[in-house]
């Protein structure tokens, strides 16, 4: 691979090629960056050959970025936002006006009603700037390690992966895990289930790869029940059980706050497993609209 020299790539090359990716052309990025047509086009050739990666082909005078050039448009996309909040945070820590907050959410927690009244009462009597953010469970926890969240809400069983991450957590919602089911399926028709009860069943699981922590759990419950579990479909996140449970496609282990309410689905708490919802922050964070949220749950 080429060695690069970063030093010599420059923030507005990144911004000309990222805006001339969003419009398509180079006339278009530079009437928006009160640029000449002339001047994009040398400023994308220079970072071209300071990467050594084609990012544009040129054919019939329309620039259409490469797969390498889309690339690095994606990652720059990101590391662009990052950059770009950071700047934002630090003027508003120096000024003392940190008055905004950034809350990730999973589908665990897009129904608790107490975690809305809190962020709302915060949001109208201390005027913050509120964003809340739906995201797949499994990627909560990184993006609040990478600064993305001033805290995000996690079901109970990520809890251990809190350990030595200089993190703080409080009690949302006091929630059990439960098992759900298609009415399709002659379980259904019992009046309650215990974990034993599932030895012949197949199971929907979030896979190893998006939540490793859940099918530990569901291997510890199915070993304590005396079984192995036997599984039918690995889906890539918590919005995918139910499809699969509308098309019987097996069983489900899933926290009884998760709003998967349907006629075609039956759902038996497991009245003894605790699966709290909880809100998780770095101890470093001293946003004073966090520390106002967390008192209110």
């Amino acid at each position: 691979m080429q060695h690069i020299q970063l030093t010599n790539i420059k923030l507005n090359q990144i911004r000309i090629f990222m805006t001339a990716v969003e419009c398509g052309n180079f006339s278009g990025a530079a009437e928006i960056l009160n640029m000449s047509q002339p001047m994009v086009s040398k400023t994308i050739q220079n970072l071209e050959q300071e990467l050594g990666i084609i990012l544009f082909t040129r054919s019939h005078g329309r620039p259409v970025p490469t797969p390498a050039g889309k690339e690095c448009y994606a990652e720059w996309k990101k590391i662009m936002a990052q950059f770009e909040n950071s700047i934002e945070k630090a003027h508003a820590t120096q000024e003392g006006t940190s008055n905004h907050l950034k809350i990730g959410i999973g589908s665990f927690g897009t129904h608790r009603q107490n975690l809305y009244d809190a962020l709302a009462s915060v949001k109208n009597e201390k005027n913050v700037d509120l964003y809340l953010d739906y995201q797949v469970m499994n990627t909560l926890l990184p993006l609040l390690l990478e600064d993305e969240y001033d805290a995000v809400c996690l079901s109970g069983h990520m809890k251990n992966q809190l350990a030595g991450k200089g993190l703080h957590s409080k009690l949302i919602y006091q929630s059990n895990l439960a098992i759900f089911m298609s009415k399709n399926n002659p379980l259904s028709k019992r009046r309650s289930l215990s974990f034993s009860d599932l030895k012949s069943e197949s199971f929907i699981a979030l896979s190893a790869d998006n939540d490793p922590q859940y099918l530990d759990l569901l291997n510890q419950l199915a070993k304590q029940a005396g079984f192995t579990p036997k599984i039918s479909r690995y889906i890539p996140n918590e919005l995918s059980f139910k499809i699969n449970l509308l098309l019987d496609n097996g069983v489900a282990l899933i926290d009884d706050a998760i709003d998967l309410q349907d006629p075609a689905i039956k759902m038996f708490p497991l009245k003894d497993l605790r699966n709290d919802l909880i809100l998780v922050w770095k101890e470093s964070n001293q946003n004073e609209s966090l520390k106002e949220l967390v008192k209110r749950l």
